[in-house]
């Protein structure tokens, strides 16, 4: 499974991060980037739900 958390959570990472652990779900690796735009619009094209 993948997830990304967009820009405006970054400041709430460890409270997010310690919610998934809670539930009993395990991070096998984790990585902060920053997009290109041509990244987002990909992302976007290819998953028109979200």
């Amino acid at each position: 499974t993948f997830g990304m958390l967009k820009p405006d959570v970054v400041n709430k990472m460890g409270e997010i991060l310690k919610i998934i652990t809670a539930h009993d779900l395990h991070i096998a690796n984790i990585k902060m980037t920053r997009l290109s735009e041509a990244d987002v619009e990909k992302i976007y094209k290819d998953n028109d739900n979200l």
